[in-house]
């Protein structure tokens, strides 16, 4: 096995386990955590990753790669907008607080508008379907996700579990109300 091919796997390792710790813990989770949830010593994590922002980047940065993908496979879909809106909302719930973690630090602003251009240009086409599918209103537009994914962000990070879920929930119904169109909505709220 060459080098860099370990090196990189090392990394993929290490970027899911932060997934995983976050999801458990928050942002703010040891670090060391997530080099023994990847099995990995502390000196390959910081190798790849000097600090928590750049840990928390390159998670962010997968969920937008992963984003492109399932984009990439039929952007023409009328469903597709309204499911990337779900999968992004219930990532969030899940890990919440990442983008802000990196925000604080100002270390990773160029690259956060170059993925927020990346996401923006992949919403285009699915967006547009939606739209044509009357399933998303006509006045969205991708900046409108981007907003509604930043709004449920913040409510998600609210630092009280026991209020988390049901603001989650709430939160989450009212961003639903105000981007998908009533045939839509019947298919996410009873």
């Amino acid at each position: 096995m060459n080098l860099r091919a370990d090196a990189a796997r090392n990394r993929e390792k290490l970027v899911a386990a932060a997934e995983i710790v976050f999801a458990q813990h928050g942002a703010q989770a040891p670090l060391q955590l997530i080099a023994e949830q990847a099995g990995l010593g502390r000196g390959t994590l910081y190798r790849h990753f000097p600090d928590r922002e750049a840990i928390v980047f390159a998670v962010f940065e997968a969920r937008v790669i992963d984003f492109e993908s399932v984009d990439n496979a039929d952007p023409a879909n009328p469903l597709l907008a309204e499911q990337i809106l779900i999968s992004m909302l219930d990532t969030q719930a899940r890990t919440p607080g990442l983008v802000s973690t990196i925000l604080a630090t100002g270390k990773y602003t160029g690259e956060l508008d170059s993925l927020t251009d990346r996401i923006l240009e992949s919403l285009k086409l699915p967006l547009r379907s939606a739209q044509e599918g009357g399933r998303i209103l006509d006045e969205v537009t991708g900046r409108d996700f981007l907003l509604a994914w930043s709004m449920f962000g913040w409510v998600s990070s609210n630092p009280s579990q026991a209020g988390r879920g049901q603001q989650a929930a709430r939160s989450r119904t009212l961003l639903l109300r105000s981007l998908l169109t009533p045939t839509a909505l019947t298919d996410y709220l009873s």
